[in-house]
């Protein structure tokens, strides 16, 4: 990498880093606004015929399991539509006690496609209309392998207990990473996971082998670690009931800022089409010669390299790449495009709407002059947009 390369990668990530800043401070947030007070809860479990409000400890665990759907399907669905049944199957494990083959029996609809005339297994909550199909070949089998393994370990069937279970020394994410990959992601069969995770067989050199795991165990354990509403008001108190059991654990958990480093990009299809649109990423790629997961590789390869001049900012942060509204209406107003025009739409004003995130990025956020990456630093302009070349920009 050139002098010239490397100081525009620098400042990209520090784009970045400003814009993750931004986006878990937007009014709007993300799907994942599940900061639930007690009343919330209780309308919750209302909604859902439960006898009692779903614990913080069951919010965690239905997190979890809601993510294992969270592919190829649209984001707003999933959540809306799994959710509250995940919430069900995990206050019946967690609170109920309730046997998994009878969990799984009441929580499975198969029907005849008409279509096609096959067999079709959804999700449901019986009694109401709450159902959710997905690729249950893929997804129903991890669902039923993690409360097995969660079953036979000894932590109560409690997943945040199981979380702190793994929580050891200062690469202490990434442990937890490989934990959760084992209980519901890995090739190993029940029988291999349970051994591995009783005995703490984790590899010795964390490294390669994490840049493998799926984009939704980094995107889940993210909102675990990331300071933002939900991981506040619910897995911080998940995590506090257990103080006296796991001191150690905890504290290291209640400081996780202080290890977000550890944390990979989750290295979706959005990620990797940024990454494919700026001439900059790609020529890095090619020069480090990075496959597979390309992003996630490049940026951990490169933060290996340069962590001191990249203090403050770490890989995941270029996961804002997936809210860019690249776009013919948006691209325009894009501060890393050549030929752009995001100072005409910068008010400067403290306390004012943002524009040019909201037209960028979608997200709702004041104007804070006095921090504004923007504002404080040179333009990075570094890719040439989406409309053909030669083509005037929108005005």
């Amino acid at each position: 990498m050139d002098k010239d390369q490397l100081g525009q990668f620098f400042g990209l990530w520090k784009f970045m880093a400003w814009c993750d800043q931004m986006r878990w401070k937007s009014e709007s947030g993300d799907w994942g606004s599940l900061g639930w007070d007690r009343e919330e809860m209780e309308t919750v479990a209302k909604a859902l015929s439960l006898a009692e409000p779903p614990t913080y400890s069951e919010l965690v665990l239905a997190h979890w399991l809601t993510y294992i759907f969270d592919y190829m399907f649209p984001g707003e669905k999933v959540w809306g539509r799994c959710l509250p049944i995940t919430i069900k199957v995990a206050h019946d494990f967690q609170s109920e006690r309730k046997d998994i083959d009878q969990i799984r029996k009441d929580a499975t609809k198969r029907e005849v496609d008409k279509k096609t005339k096959k067999t079709r297994e959804s999700l449901v909550i019986r009694g109401t209309p709450l159902k959710f199909s997905h690729f249950p070949e893929n997804t129903h089998p991890r669902v039923w392998r993690t409360l097995h393994l969660l079953d036979k370990l000894d932590v109560g069937r409690d997943f945040v207990r199981f979380l702190l279970s793994q929580t050891e020394g200062e690469d202490w994410v990434r442990r937890v990473a490989w934990a959760l990959n084992t209980l519901t992601y890995s090739k190993e069969n029940e029988e291999k996971a349970l051994e591995l995770l009783r005995n703490r067989r984790i590899p010795q050199q964390l490294g390669d082998e994490v840049l493998g795991y799926p984009k939704r165990l980094w995107a889940a354990l993210r909102d675990y670690v990331k300071p933002w509403r939900w991981r506040d008001e619910v897995v911080k108190r998940a995590i506090n009931e257990h103080r006296s059991e796991y001191p150690e654990a905890v504290r290291l958990w209640e400081k996780s800022e202080n290890y977000l480093d550890q944390l990979e990009l989750p290295g979706d299809q959005w990620n990797e089409e940024f990454f494919e649109r700026v001439k900059l990423l790609r020529e890095l790629k090619k020069q480090e010669r990075c496959k597979g997961r390309a992003a996630r590789v490049l940026l951990r390869r490169l933060f290996s390299k340069y962590q001191k001049e990249l203090r403050g900012c770490y890989p995941e942060q270029f996961d804002v790449t997936f809210n860019f509204r690249c776009s013919l209406w948006t691209c325009f107003a894009c501060p890393l495009l050549k030929e752009g025009t995001w100072k005409k739409y910068c008010f400067k004003k403290e306390g004012e709407p943002c524009k040019v995130l909201k037209l960028l990025l979608g997200y709702d956020v004041r104007c804070e002059p006095k921090t504004c990456y923007l504002l404080s630093s040179k333009p990075l302009p570094i890719c040439d947009g989406i409309w053909v070349r030669g083509d005037p920009a929108p005005s």
